[in-house]
């Protein structure tokens, strides 16, 4: 029996990636939420890689400002000449969803605005709450993704989108014991997130320029 080919893994059998191969792969993505293979999550079943990195959430820039506009009309963000910000806009988001369903704190790394490839191979932006490395939102119950699900994104169900940067298997980078100078290896460690996160005080300038057209916080 022929043995099926992982996810993302270099097409036609190879065994290593080559130019025009991104464009191939992202069509694997977006995977539905409940559809996700065991081996693409955290621990890789390809022995000395990584898989690539998936944000759990939705994307689409059009779509997702559309759905901000509808919950948060006064928290859009204008530029000079009286037009949508999109982008900006949307890195309020997080926070903003945060306050709206009462999360955690401790939740606020899952919670983000990132690059996301598309199917077609080009970028777009994504929200993500959770990622197949990070893990999502709790919902041992349901009820918070339920919630999220239903009363902000109209019903329509969170996927898991390829990153646009960690899109392929990356070998694992062996380290050593921090106590021994041995050569033997005690643990592979993880990629490290492909976002580059916000400062905290860039989010608060761009809840000062909404405050500044004269709209409450």
């Amino acid at each position: 029996m022929a043995r099926t080919r992982k996810l993302f893994t270099p097409p036609e059998g190879r065994t290593r990636y080559k130019s025009g191969d991104r464009q191939i792969l992202c069509q694997s993505a977006p995977i539905p939420f409940w559809e996700i293979p065991p081996y693409l999550l955290k621990h890789p079943a390809i022995p000395g890689f990584h898989a690539p990195w998936l944000w759990c959430g939705w994307y689409g820039e059009k779509f997702l400002f559309k759905v901000f506009q509808e919950h948060f009309p006064t928290e859009v963000i204008y530029d000079y000449c009286g037009r949508p910000d999109e982008l900006a806009t949307l890195l309020k988001l997080p926070r903003l969803l945060m306050k709206k369903f009462d999360i955690p704190e401790m939740h606020r790394s899952r919670i983000l605005v990132t690059d996301v490839a598309t199917p077609n191979g080009w970028v777009d932006t994504g929200f993500a709450i959770g990622s197949n490395y990070q893990g999502v939102l709790p919902h041992s119950s349901g009820e918070l993704l339920d919630k999220i699900t239903q009363e902000f994104f109209g019903g329509k169900e969170a996927e898991w989108i390829l990153d646009n940067r960690l899109w392929r298997w990356t070998p694992q980078k062996r380290a050593k014991s921090s106590d021994s100078d041995s050569e033997e290896l005690d643990y592979y460690e993880p990629p490290s997130n492909p976002q580059e996160p916000f400062s905290e005080e860039y989010i608060d300038h761009l809840f000062a320029q909404t405050k500044d057209r004269g709209v409450d916080d």
